[in-house]
């Protein structure tokens, strides 16, 4: 078992995040694509305004990012996600929610006009 659990440490992952990073990557394939990946996570768990802004940067260039927010939204995750602090997701949410009956009602008149 030695040689084992040494393996891992040369690659610098521990049993159990090597079996952490398998299963999010075979739940959620886009994230090997995230710009962020191989990052320090806790720049985007951070609340400190600078490192908020660091974290939304990498995420201006991040091809998933739309799956990536999409994914914090319905968990309701913490953090810098998407290009968006917790904050911001939690304000876009409330808004929406707000309107989300005006637009129900547009979409209902549209149909109607049809």
């Amino acid at each position: 078992m030695g040689g084992y659990s040494s393996a891992f440490h040369k690659g610098g992952l521990t049993p159990d995040q090597l079996l952490k990073e398998l299963f999010e990557l075979s739940h959620r394939p886009w994230v090997k694509h995230a710009a962020c990946h191989n990052t320090n996570v806790d720049l985007f768990m951070s609340q400190v305004p600078d490192d908020v802004e660091r974290a939304k940067s990498v995420c201006e260039v991040c091809p998933v990012r739309m799956e990536c927010l999409s994914e914090a939204v319905s968990k309701l995750d913490t953090g810098t996600r998407g290009g968006m602090s917790e904050r911001e997701r939690a304000s876009a949410l409330t808004h929406l929610r707000r309107y989300r009956p005006l637009f129900r009602f547009d979409v209902a008149r549209a149909r109607a006009r049809l």
